[in-house]
């Protein structure tokens, strides 16, 4: 009997999706909210509630081509979603936005760590708030390492937490990186 109890324990514990969860002051009225990224088999979510809306809870679609390791900080008001896949990882920084009463993100990060020998690492940045793009990649071509920078403006988009979607991620994904050069693409 005491090992047919331990062995549900463990099946339970298991079973249960696993939950991080932070607090944070994301509409700046001096009250906490809380953050939650919720993993599940096939992937993730977050969730969230804002002290200037009660009632109301925001949850994104469960994200699928989540990496291995996913996690929630915060930076003072702002939320950071960090996604780890092997030899990558991406880095959404999001902020309340008061004029549309919504979590908007703000900055997106994609660093690659490239093969064994580092071609094709670099780093990749779009700041949300005034349009800014940066990347700086290393290629390797005829036994020749060179560090490959791209700096651009582009227009202003709006990509909210709770529409945070699989697809949502490739699309930004994919017009970013449009922008590096063949070799990187």
């Amino acid at each position: 009997m005491k090992l047919n109890f331990i062995t549900i324990f463990l099946l339970l514990t298991y079973s249960l999706p696993a939950q991080q969860s932070i607090t944070v002051d994301l509409d700046g009225d001096n009250l906490t909210e809380k953050v939650s990224l919720i993993n599940i088999e096939t992937g993730f979510k977050v969730t969230y509630t804002l002290t200037t809306q009660p009632g109301k809870a925001f949850t994104t679609q469960t994200i699928t081509t989540s990496g291995n390791k996913n996690n929630l900080t915060a930076k003072g008001n702002t939320v950071v979603l960090k996604s780890q896949y092997p030899r990558a990882e991406n880095v959404f920084t999001y902020l309340y936005n008061a004029t549309i009463k919504q979590v908007k993100l703000i900055g997106y990060t994609n660093i690659q760590y490239g093969n064994a020998a580092q071609n094709g690492a670099g780093k990749l940045n779009y700041n949300l708030l005034n349009g800014a793009y940066t990347s700086s990649f290393k290629i390797i071509q005829n036994n020749k390492s060179k560090l490959v920078k791209v700096n651009k403006k582009l227009p202003l988009k709006t990509y909210l937490l709770p529409d945070l979607s699989d697809e949502q991620i490739a699309n930004l994904d994919a017009s970013l990186h449009k922008l590096l050069p063949k070799s990187l693409q």
